[in-house]
């Protein structure tokens, strides 16, 4: 495998689980930015105003620095590949199995689509 192979299949595994882990802690309802914030808050001599504007301007900068870099690396596929991660993450708690089975399908993404890119429908002559 090519290290740019071996870079996207990388980039591709940490997206994918970064996703599902998102779409995990959004069924629960859990939020671990904003009990970050609290404790910052708590423990900082700081505004607390400037803490939440500052930690409001990273929580939208994050996500979209995250979504354009895949988008330049993969295109859109990679957007896919997110999107679905994210999805198995929110419906692991209803159904466990396919939540995995889309978040490995997420990941697998680029190998699959190149294997469909690369397959040669045979000629009879």
């Amino acid at each position: 495998m090519s290290s740019r192979e071996e870079f996207f299949v990388r980039e591709y595994v940490i997206g994918g689980v970064v996703s599902f882990c998102g779409g995990l802690f959004a069924r629960a309802g859990v939020d671990p930015e904003g009990e970050l914030i609290k404790f910052i808050i708590s423990k900082s001599p700081i505004n607390p105003f400037l803490i939440q504007l500052l930690a409001g301007l990273i929580s939208i900068a994050i996500p979209v620095i995250f979504l354009s870099k895949i988008y330049s690396l993969v295109g859109i596929l990679g957007i896919f590949a997110v999107i679905i991660a994210f999805i198995g993450g929110l419906i692991t708690e209803s159904s466990p199995l396919f939540g995995v089975f889309l978040v490995i399908f997420a990941i697998n993404l680029p190998k699959i689509v190149k294997k469909i890119e690369s397959y040669q429908i045979p000629t009879f002559n």
